[in-house]
C-alpha cells in the first residue's frame, strides 16, 4: 500500500495533504508494507508510484468554497 500526500507546504492550506501524511506516519508504528510518499506537486509524474499498487490512499485538500465535509465532484 502507498499513502500519498499531495500539496505545496509553502502555500499554507495547500499543504494539508503533506501535513496529514507526516502526522499519520508519526502517530504510531506502521507495517513495513506501507510506503509513505511526499508527492508534493509532481502530478502525473506520480503515476509510476501508484500504478502497480493494490491500494492507494491519497491525502489532499481543495478550496472549493463549501463548508468542511460538504465536498462535491465538479462535472
Amino acid at each position: 500500500m502507498v499513502v500519498l500526500g499531495i500539496g505545496n507546504s509553502l502555500l499554507g492550506d495547500d499543504g494539508a495533504g503533506l501535513e496529514l501524511l507526516e502526522r499519520l506516519r508519526a502517530a504510531r508504528p506502521w507495517s513495513d508494507a506501507i510506503q509513505w510518499v511526499d508527492g508534493g506537486t509532481l502530478g502525473l509524474a506520480l503515476l509510476g508510484v501508484v500504478e502497480a499498487r493494490s491500494a492507494v490512499l491519497v491525502l489532499d485538500a481543495v478550496q472549493n468554497g463549501l463548508t468542511t465535509g460538504n465536498g462535491s465532484c465538479a462535472s
